[in-house]
């Protein structure tokens, strides 16, 4: 909530400054880019909700403990001095 306030702050303190202009500011948002990270939001929260996500991170962790176990037993090589 800090961040978000200072970030405020200091967007208002710009603005009054003149150092960018209202016009400048509403030119400068990505409309397009925030919809698209407002949708993924969203869809991660649609599969954390339903509990697809914990699933996917079930499989793939114990997929990637036999690798862990196969690739600790060899050999590592030797740094020369």
């Amino acid at each position: 909530m800090i961040l978000v306030i200072v970030t405020a702050l200091l967007a208002l303190a710009f603005l009054l400054t003149g150092r960018v202009t209202v016009h400048g500011a509403m030119q400068a948002i990505d409309f397009d880019l925030l919809l698209v990270l407002f949708a993924l939001l969203i869809a991660v929260e649609l599969l954390r909700e339903s509990g697809w996500l914990d699933f996917a991170v079930a499989r793939t962790t114990d997929s990637t403990q036999y690798a862990t176990s196969t690739s600790s037993s060899m050999p590592t090589r030797r740094q020369s001095s």
